[in-house]
């Protein structure tokens, strides 16, 4: 019944917030285009200025709600309060859905129902995940589900399964993407070269299943990689506004000039390629990760806690990281409490990473809403992201640091016992 109650509570608040942001421009006219013209939604005749920049399923899902828009003449703008009410519920509740399937999924795997309905209320009470879908109406909640379902499965060595939800991850979410390193490298870790070409395969085949339809449509097999480029194009400037290290570093006049990833650093070499170079270390350094933990030369850790950290090394030292995206680190914590919890392993430091990576990204996105909502002084926003980046990326590095300390400490205890 309590969890009943937060559902309830979560779509009140969800129906009688009514900010826009991102909303009027992103989520209902896309529910509208899906429903008028689906398979042709990424064209910019029927997008308009608000050019579909997503996958195809997220905008797949929002058509039943653009059906109930468009056919009840239904607005985010004007209209009596039980129509505005009406409106804002129905374009938050695919977010909010989202955030209830993983509770679900949660209490379903939970071998303990007790330990099931404190790790689902945990998520439903969750208060960066109520911001995300009931007050802003991000859908973030699905990238937290598809990770935390398709690397439960892949724990559990059921790999057609997490194959095929990791599939449906890629066509939610663009930083989706990110995850195919870790997620690739799991596989040949456990599982013969053969299937992993047949798993892969799979992966693949979902996908150009998901696309076709609007590859056909519009005439070219290049639709996902010109997807993936307008996101990258739209969104270039080097800070993104998340709490991360170039958020931190970056002084408030280099601010002012709004660097972007195609400005250049010295001669011929862009922030782009710089970024770039990053990322490929970081990928690097997991793939060094898994050659010795196969080799013996260290002791593996859990799949949950490398993700986050492999997750939060992406979202704290590459560039164009929004606010939102530190919530990977979150789902891969949220599938450890899940596993610590059916092994009866569940510490302290489980729960103070999630308490602590709930708090980071629930202030990240509630600052940089309000900033936009009260409409803030530039230079004083700039100061707000540039502390938060400072002490969210000190944080970090405790954590890690933390982290591996103690892994080192029990290795050598086990060593000399």
């Amino acid at each position: 019944m309590m969890l009943f109650s937060a559902i309830i509570i979560e779509s009140v608040c969800a129906a009688v917030f009514w900010g826009k942001l991102d909303i009027l421009t992103y989520n209902f006219p896309w529910a509208q285009i899906s429903a008028h013209q689906w398979a042709g939604m990424y064209r910019p005749q029927f997008a308009g200025t608000y050019q579909v920049n997503y996958p195809p399923l997220m905008p797949t899902l929002l058509w039943p709600v653009g059906k109930l828009i468009n056919h009840f003449g239904l607005s985010i703008s004007a209209g009596s309060s039980l129509r505005l009410a009406i409106s804002f519920l129905l374009i938050k509740g695919l977010g909010m859905l989202f955030q209830w399937l993983t509770a679900g999924f949660i209490y379903w795997k939970s071998k303990r129902p007790v330990w099931g309905l404190l790790l689902s209320g945990l998520i439903l009470l969750n208060p960066s995940m109520w911001f995300n879908a009931a007050f802003w109406g991000q859908l973030d909640s699905a990238l937290i589900f598809f990770i935390v379902v398709s690397f439960y499965y892949l724990k559990q060595e059921r790999y057609y399964l997490a194959s095929i939800w990791f599939a449906l991850g890629c066509l939610t979410k663009l930083q989706f993407i990110y995850l195919v390193p870790i997620f690739g490298l799991e596989l040949l870790s456990h599982v013969k070269w053969q299937k992993v070409l047949k798993l892969v395969g799979t992966i693949i085949g979902i996908n150009l299943v998901g696309w076709l339809p609007f590859m056909i449509n519009m005439k070219t097999i290049f639709l996902p990689l010109k997807v993936f480029g307008s996101g990258t194009t739209q969104y270039a400037d080097i800070v993104e506004n998340g709490f991360n290290f170039w958020a931190g570093a970056l002084k408030a006049r280099i601010w002012n000039k709004q660097l972007r990833t195609t400005d250049h650093l010295v001669g011929w070499l862009t922030y782009g390629h710089l970024n770039t170079l990053i990322l490929v270390l970081i990928v690097l350094a997991l793939c060094v990760w898994y050659w010795l933990v196969a080799t013996k030369r260290v002791r593996a850790i859990g799949l949950e806690y490398v993700g986050a950290i492999y997750s939060g090394l992406i979202f704290f030292f590459t560039m164009l990281q929004h606010e939102r995206y530190q919530l990977s680190m979150l789902a891969f914590i949220i599938l450890l409490l899940l596993t610590s919890a059916n092994k009866a392993t569940l510490t302290n430091r489980d729960l103070s990473w999630y308490a602590v990576l709930t708090l980071a990204t629930f202030i990240n996105q509630a600052g940089f809403y309000l900033a936009v909502y009260l409409n803030m002084q530039p230079l004083r926003y700039v100061h707000l992201i540039r502390l938060g980046g400072i002490i969210n990326t000190l944080i970090f590095l405790l954590m890690v640091g933390l982290f591996c300390f103690k892994e080192y400490r029990d290795g050598e205890k086990r060593r000399l016992a």
